[in-house]
């Protein structure tokens, strides 16, 4: 929670740190805002308002969210001692509901994920299931269909076929009715039927997962500029996930000592075959709210958090760039924040290796002995 460079243009000289948030609940638009110490977690939903984008998950919730929760899932540690979210995030026994006067800093670590609560349109949900299952019922094959010849594929065609003959496309419309209405076998009609119930399958699986969700049906949204986007701490950073932090991290690494043959000479490629660990029970983001760590969790073989090792961690990052130009400077910082540090000083990388190895270590043990009980 130090001050940053990128801060030196900010509208106000309290201190603020980044929090994320997961936007259409897909954990591949976790955006960082960056709140004041005394943020609540109300005032987010100041996002939802500002921004004209709808952001719940699908177009069965509401466009505004009803509440937050903080994910304590203890998140997945980056070779370099940096933290990602992981697939985990979001389950329920992660998330924790917030009250909306509740201050972010006194139950978020800085970089800690915040999922929205959103209510459900049950109505709305309940009339596309019921739409959909009479649109299927009136396509039913017609020698057993109790209202034969009025399907609303029939009504659609017809109409379509109506409006090319009023501009003068008579031989399209015949085409179509044709190719659509003319009778066919039994067997025919039961292979249209299918591709009717796949049509509404599909359908209603491009709603549920926000496929189409639009900002309203009635209503534009409003314009926004910098100051709005400034007032709600929009950073245009997103939280990198596991795989892209690893292909992105090998690749660095790999450019850095001059290319593939290079990196495996030097040992390079062996040693960042693993880049990540999930972190257990207790670690990383699980870590209790505290400034500096005790002895015995220094010591440990654990990864725990502190606001100490926050701090140290973006003084190394600003010492690194400080002699970058404003823009460069930006450039990097919003690749500090999606991935983590890339090159962090040996007293942060080694932890998180060291953290890595047992792990891997330990599940090298596991496989042996599950080989060996085969045997």
């Amino acid at each position: 929670m130090s001050d940053t460079k990128e801060e030196e243009h900010a509208t106000t000289e309290e201190p603020t740190f980044d929090v994320y948030m997961r936007f259409n609940g897909d954990e591949e638009r976790d955006y960082c805002f960056q709140v004041h110490l005394n943020t609540k977690f109300g005032d987010l939903m100041e996002i939802f308002k500002v921004l004209p984008l709808n952001l719940s998950p699908s177009i069965f919730y509401d466009r505004l969210p009803i509440g937050f929760q903080l994910s304590t899932n203890p998140g997945i540690l980056t070779r370099e001692g940096g933290l990602l979210f992981g697939d985990d995030a979001d389950k329920k026994q992660y998330l924790k509901r917030m009250n909306n006067d509740d201050v972010i800093s006194e139950h978020a670590w800085p970089g800690q994920l915040i999922i929205p609560l959103f209510s459900k349109k049950k109505y709305l949900q309940y009339s596309v299931i019921v739409g959909l299952i009479v649109w299927l019922y009136t396509d039913l094959p017609d020698y057993i269909s109790p209202t034969p010849g009025h399907s609303l594929t029939t009504m659609a065609v017809k109409g379509v076929s109506s409006l090319l003959r009023k501009i003068n496309q008579d031989q399209m419309a015949d085409n179509l009715v044709e190719s659509m209405l003319e009778p066919v076998p039994e067997v025919m009609q039961w292979v249209f039927f299918a591709f009717h119930i796949v049509k509404d399958l599909i359908i209603y699986f491009v709603l549920w997962v926000g496929g189409f969700n639009p900002y309203s049906f009635t209503k534009k949204p409003a314009p926004i500029d910098r100051d709005d986007l400034l007032r709600i701490g929009w950073t245009s950073a997103k939280k990198a996930p596991v795989f892209d932090f690893s292909k992105e991290y090998r690749q660095y690494k790999v450019k850095q000592v001059g290319g593939t043959l290079k990196a495996y000479k030097s040992g390079v490629l062996d040693s960042i075959k693993d880049t990540t660990v999930t972190l257990g029970a207790g670690e990383g983001f699980q870590t209790p709210l505290c400034a500096k760590l005790s002895k015995d969790k220094v010591e440990s073989d654990k990864f725990y958090l502190s606001y100490e090792y926050l701090r140290l961690q973006e003084e190394a990052f600003q010492k690194r760039h400080s002699t970058l130009s404003d823009l460069e400077f930006a450039r990097q910082y919003k690749h500090y924040r999606r991935f983590g540090p890339f090159d962090a000083p040996k007293e942060f990388a080694s932890k998180a290796q060291e953290r890595i190895k047992i792990s891997t270590d330990q599940e090298k043990k596991e496989k042996e002995q599950k080989e060996k009980k085969r045997d």
